[in-house]
């Protein structure tokens, strides 16, 4: 099996979903993190914004990562690849 090379805004736009999805996830879901800081607390008047089992123990990776892995995949199709020509000036040896 051969996988087409991820593109840089993909690569991009994957560590910003994951990074915004964990940051949401420990600040208003997960009971131990969001309780601990007080922020969902502070805004909404609650430990946590989902209450229902099992969502204040799923760890935040757990949706973080596959969220990350789809933006990655459906940015990278959905960009264009450099030109031939931008990628031998970029790897040109002088």
């Amino acid at each position: 099996m051969v996988a087409e090379p991820s593109k840089t805004p993909a690569g991009w736009a994957s560590i910003a979903v994951g990074a915004g999805v964990s940051l949401f996830g420990l600040v208003f879901c997960h009971a131990a993190e969001a309780k601990a800081l007080g922020i969902c607390k502070l805004l909404t008047g609650r430990d946590v914004l989902i209450a229902a089992h099992p969502w204040p123990v799923v760890d935040t990776l757990c949706y973080a990562l596959p969220l990350s892995l789809v933006t990655l995949i459906v940015v990278s199709l959905l960009t264009k690849a450099p030109a031939p020509e931008h990628i031998e000036r970029c790897f040109r040896r002088h």
